[in-house]
């Protein structure tokens, strides 16, 4: 949206965290300001159908309703849960389509790391667990921002958690750094995020 004024706008929001009652366009909508979305195009990113199993359908009979059929909508899900839905559901999704992203082969995932990370390039070869970790593509580009010479066994184990965890921290102290002043403390942002 930053450079191109028609682009549509990203509204990004939770599936877990609707509460089962209030109308979907309004609670997706809520993060962003009022006079953003006026008269402007959306794209709904909601994140994890999956984890918001009971209410499903409810869910999204409230997408196919509510959301204006000029909007775009991006619903995540993992895919068995996906697929158990779909065997079982009587309300499909009016969407054009459904995208399936494969994990990272191990030459992908060098080839970004030797690109991006020569740290973590050398740490991947070692570390058969570390790179399962890696084929997911945004927790491999979250470890090669964190991930340099002073975090190579610093710790014992590297984890989901903690590669967000790091992530976070080093986001905040850089933009904290950036902008001198920051309206908000690293809590505040971990507690938001959770």
């Amino acid at each position: 949206k930053l450079n191109d004024r028609n682009a549509p706008i990203p509204i990004m929001a939770s599936i877990r965290n609707w509460d089962y009652v209030t109308d979907v366009e309004k609670w997706a909508s809520e993060t962003v300001p009022m006079s953003a979305l006026l008269n402007s195009q959306k794209l709904y990113i909601l994140d994890a159908l999956d984890e918001l199993p009971e209410a499903q359908n409810r869910f999204i009979s409230q997408v196919n309703e509510r959301i204006p059929l000029q909007d775009n909508v991006i619903i995540s899900s993992r895919v068995a849960e996906y697929k158990t839905y779909l065997e079982s559901s009587h309300n499909p999704f009016k969407i054009a389509g459904a995208i399936k992203l494969l994990p990272l082969n191990d030459r992908k995932i060098h080839e970004f790391a030797r690109k991006n990370n020569h740290e973590l390039y050398v740490a991947l070869k070692a570390d058969k667990e570390l790179k399962e970790i890696c084929r997911t593509p945004l927790l491999l580009t979250l470890l090669s921002i964190i991930f340099n010479k002073d975090s190579v066994g610093k710790y014992d184990k590297i984890s989901e958690e903690l590669i967000f965890d790091q992530y976070i921290r080093f986001r905040f102290l850089h933009e904290r750094d950036r902008t001198k002043s920051m309206p908000f403390d690293e809590n505040s942002v971990r507690k938001y995020l959770s």
